[in-house]
């Protein structure tokens, strides 16, 4: 059985060349760990797959699903990545273990490498605890949006989970949490028909709040800085220090850069020697 000490999930819709160039940044910012990387792609990005090198740590789902933004597309491409390689559907002989499960977008890209110790360290393990339904910030527009899903709502009330909203991107998880996540959402029937009329990113809510409800009222830290209108100084100086001012003085080793090969940023970061950025 092949183990890998981190599987990347990425939930793809366009730019075949971005993410390979995405595994290839991968594979580049993790010196000395063992990483593989499964897309769930669209339908005319999983067709254009043989257009790019063929890797065993390169995994495609193989029922493509059209992705759209605040839908449940993203967070179920996410959690039928996770079933797939957790062994439901692998071959004999293709079964894999890994320690982390972490999503990312096809945007992303490492800029400083990877500590292994501070993700193992700032992960929250598995404690379930039903900490009361909430909400938060009933006026934020995710949140109204949310309860008009009167069924999933429902769910919520009935166990007693807090409803939270935080970004997907750069979250890890224990395998062990990402597999009671999973018979969860099959168990409560959290699946497409449950979405279907709902205008919210469904990532930036039920990943969260489950991983609260399963972690004991824990969130991990997410990685994945997000500067809007990013530049090339941003970049650079998140390179040198692992943050900017404009991410509040908070770590950060994966910035979202445009999808674009020309462009200047993710030039910069294709040509970075990881040996030569300062360590912190």
């Amino acid at each position: 059985m092949k183990h890998y000490n981190i599987l990347y999930s990425v939930v793809a819709h366009e730019k075949i060349e971005c993410v390979y160039n995405l595994y290839e940044n991968i594979l580049k910012f993790h010196p000395g760990l063992s990483v593989a990387m499964i897309v769930h792609a669209n339908p005319r990005l999983y067709e254009q797959r043989d257009e790019i090198p063929c890797h065993e740590n390169l995994i495609w789902h193989p029922v493509p699903t059209v992705k759209e933004r605040f839908t449940s597309k993203i967070f179920l491409g996410h959690l039928e990545n996770f079933r797939y390689v957790g062994g439901r559907h692998l071959q004999k002989g293709e079964e894999m273990s890994f320690d982390f499960f972490c999503t990312l977008a096809s945007n992303c890209m490492f800029v400083r490498p990877i500590v292994f110790e501070r993700i193992a360290e700032n992960t929250p393990i598995l404690a379930p605890r039903a900490g009361g339904y909430r909400l938060p910030d009933p006026e934020r527009w995710m949140y109204k949006e949310f309860i008009k899903n009167v069924k999933l709502n429902e769910i919520f009330k009935q166990i007693g989970m807090e409803i939270c909203v935080i970004t997907h991107e750069g979250a890890y998880f224990r395998k062990n949490v990402m597999d009671s996540m999973s018979v969860f959402c099959e168990g409560w029937g959290i699946n497409e028909s449950i979405f279907v009329h709902d205008t919210i990113p469904a990532e930036e809510i039920i990943l969260p709040s489950l991983e609260k409800f399963l972690t004991g009222g824990k969130i991990g830290k997410r990685y994945c800085g997000w500067i809007p209108g990013i530049k090339e100084e941003d970049v650079r100086t998140v390179i040198e220090t692992g943050t900017c001012k404009l991410l509040s003085g908070h770590y950060n080793n994966i910035l979202k850069i445009p999808r674009d090969m020309e462009n200047p940023m993710r030039k910069m970061v294709n040509e970075l020697q990881v040996e030569e950025i300062p360590q912190i």
